[in-house]
């Protein structure tokens, strides 16, 4: 049985009081919203497999597209930029009530090879209601299942 912090560990119940982050340098933010979500990477397959359902140009923006291609191993990423996709709605609290588009929602990734999220439209919109001021992503896959963590912070 956990009974609290044992000096000189780290907490996740609490890692600093407000005053030792201050005298750290550091600022305090509030999470807003947390998602995860995995999916199994054959029914990536299947979606991208269907003749003439438009499915990848209609999720996909033309460089997440660009940059799944040049993969060996494509339908994994698509695969993780559509668990990406849902992690961010599960986190932010569900889609917006109009004008809702899945190219709203674009993962890149920074010159180190890190996955970032940038968002536009009505997801934008929502996420500014929100107060959303920052998206950490996380992103992972193997052969058989992707995963995406998305983390909202003001």
């Amino acid at each position: 049985m956990l009974s609290g912090p044992v000096p000189g560990q780290i907490s996740s119940r609490n890692l600093r009081t407000e005053a030792e982050s201050q005298k750290a340098g550091l600022t305090i933010s509030q999470i807003l919203g947390i998602g995860c979500d995995i999916l199994d990477v054959d029914r990536m397959v299947r979606e991208l497999a269907k003749e003439d359902s438009g499915f990848r140009d209609a999720v996909f923006t033309r460089p997440e597209i660009e940059y799944c291609e040049r993969k060996r191993s494509p339908v994994e990423h698509y695969a993780s930029r559509f668990a990406a996709r849902e992690a961010v709605i599960k986190a932010l609290g569900g889609v917006p009530d109009k004008d809702f588009s899945w190219l709203d929602i674009e993962i890149g990734v920074d010159e180190d090879g890190a996955p970032f999220m940038e968002l536009r439209g009505s997801m934008k919109d929502l996420a500014d209601e929100r107060g959303v001021a920052t998206i950490h992503c996380s992103l992972s896959h193997t052969a058989t299942m992707a995963m995406a963590y998305v983390i909202l912070e003001a």
